[in-house]
């Protein structure tokens, strides 16, 4: 049985400006949130996404993502045009929340690596001519990284939707640091699709959540898959910058 699941990828951009450094954090976080939705059965899932421009409806990027086994989550993006232009792999097999993963962005030959050990060892490129940054972390039941946070969604979905906060430590790759964020059920955007289940993602930091917009992410109350994301993104275009985007999420059995 195949199904089709559309899911985003934020990646942090590396912006010259202060300003610009603070939206990365929520490029970042952006990420973990919108990969998997997966049952026990998730391997057997194919999936398909398409990022617009919020204002003009273009296309900017289409993910296609593949489980070819139990605990391994495979994505592919691609141009407009249909060229790949960047990989990503994680494996979940020694944690649901925290998974190890391999990204490659072609746009801008950025690299990252995230790797369990009896910690979890980072490294990152921003570019193909930058130096490779390295850092490493304890695992604690906060730490979530990267897709990893749409499994924290689903383990925790009865307080979530019960309008019970919740706080993470998001690993930030192009930081190479953790920043807290909370997570928290709202009443849904007019944009977003109705009869969902819809939630707030923002820094718990009161500085940077004026700086920063919030994400916003609407659920199938009974599937609990993502059906939307509306916010900014996690793929850089050709300039290095990271943009808004307002992807759909759909399932084809």
């Amino acid at each position: 049985m195949k199904r089709t699941l559309f899911l985003f990828w934020a990646l942090l951009p590396h912006s010259r400006n202060s300003v610009m450094s603070d939206r990365a954090v929520i490029v970042i976080f952006a990420s973990l949130i919108v990969m998997s939705f997966l049952s026990n059965r998730a391997f057997a899932l194919e999936a398909e996404g398409r990022a617009l421009d919020p204002k003009t409806k273009v296309l900017l990027y289409t993910e296609r993502h593949f489980f070819p086994a139990p605990q391994v989550h495979e994505v592919r993006y691609f141009e407009a045009d249909g060229r790949l232009f960047a990989t990503k792999k994680l494996d979940y097999a020694q944690s649901s929340n925290a998974p190890s993963f391999e990204q490659l962005n072609e746009r801008q030959g950025e690299v990252i690596s995230v790797k369990h050990t009896d910690k979890i060892e980072l490294q990152y490129r921003a570019s193909s001519d930058a130096a490779t940054k390295s850092a490493t972390f304890n695992v604690s039941n906060k730490l979530v990284i990267d897709a990893g946070f749409d499994r924290y969604v689903r383990e925790h979905w009865s307080e979530l939707v019960n309008r019970k906060t919740h706080s993470v430590d998001y690993l930030v790759p192009s930081r190479q640091t953790t920043v807290e964020f909370k997570i928290k059920r709202r009443t849904c955007l007019d944009e977003q699709i109705s009869e969902s289940v819809c939630f707030e993602v923002k820094p718990s930091a009161w500085w940077l959540s004026l700086l920063i917009n919030p994400l916003y992410l609407a659920y199938d109350e009974t599937t609990k898959r993502l059906v939307r994301f509306i916010g900014r993104g996690n793929i850089a275009d050709k300039n290095g910058k990271y943009q808004t985007v307002d992807i759909y999420y759909q399932y084809i059995e």
